[in-house]
């Protein structure tokens, strides 16, 4: 089924890429063309772009962690390096904004001018915050969530300066602290094929349409291990009723794991199709130890 979570992990990430890397017309000519075999060298260009992509985007990613003390990140996130591709840095802030929640403002700097990408966390309204500090700019522009800014790379520390103190007054310690709004609370043996067909007819899931999210308590760990780029990969067991599960990205999660007796999860439940079976997996929000 050509659902909005296959759109999400196959074309449009190679949709994206041809913008970050390449030509946005190579796409609409993709669209277009009524030539097949200009359409399947179209295709392959944009499978190539999107591998440099995930490079380019890990590279980049593995650089600015090496800068952040992970144990004690600041209220806000301001880095830059004449190394990065300006057309991943969006992407890495998202991320880095999901590991720390904090605002976070990454910057490619070239030639003396620093051309920066910004992502924020819901209490802190992006714009309004860089507007403040827009004498130091040579352009800006953006929204609650996100921003494009561009600026004199000799300016980049009395811009750190002023959006930390910034959000240091706006925000409160506890708004630095992450939160997932829950849809339902479930047990497990309530997670099976029919729920997940109902709730596919709210499909297409996207920014304004989030895919349901459901909670559950005192969830036993009978597996865990790590898979593929840090990936958290569980069995979950609540009574008799046993669902594997992956949590993204969540391999730091591992030791919380580890020590808990029981665990309380926030996932959203799907189908998993391998080798042409199909089973149930629970793709995890987020986890912690059951009080």
């Amino acid at each position: 089924d050509l659902l909005s979570g296959v759109l999400s992990y196959t074309i449009i990430p190679r949709i994206n890429a041809a913008g970050r890397l390449g030509e946005a017309r190579e796409v609409v000519e993709l669209f277009l063309t009524q030539d097949t075999a200009r359409a399947k060298g179209i295709a392959a260009l944009l499978e190539d772009q999107n591998r440099k992509r995930q490079q380019i985007e890990g590279d980049v990613y593995r650089s600015a962690l090496d800068m952040i003390d992970a144990d004690d990140p600041d209220s806000v996130i301001v880095l830059s390096s004449p190394d990065w591709h300006p057309g991943v840095i969006g992407i890495v802030a998202s991320r880095l904004v999901d590991m720390f929640y904090r605002p976070t403002f990454l910057f490619s700097v070239k030639d003396g001018i620093a051309k920066g990408s910004a992502r924020s966390i819901p209490p802190f309204h992006l714009y309004k915050g860089i507007s403040d500090c827009a004498d130091l700019f040579l352009a800006y522009g953006g929204h609650s969530q996100a921003a494009g800014i561009k600026l004199n790379a000799d300016k980049l520390p009395a811009f750190r300066e002023r959006i930390s103190s910034l959000v240091e007054k706006v925000l409160d310690k506890d708004e630095m602290i992450p939160t997932i709004e829950i849809d339902a609370g479930i047990d497990l043996f309530e997670v099976n094929f029919n729920l997940i067909k109902e709730l596919a007819l709210m499909e297409p899931f996207g920014k304004a349409n989030q895919k349901p999210v459901f909670g559950a308590k005192d969830i036993n760990v009978t597996d865990y291990r790590i898979v593929g780029k840090n990936h958290l990969k569980m069995k979950l067991k609540q009574k008799s009723v046993s669902i594997d599960s992956i949590g993204f990205s969540m391999g730091s999660l591992l030791e919380k794991v580890e020590n808990s007796y029981a665990i309380d999860v926030a996932f959203v439940p799907s189908i998993n199709e391998w080798n042409g079976n199909k089973h149930i997996q629970l793709n995890l929000k987020a986890l912690r130890p059951s009080v």
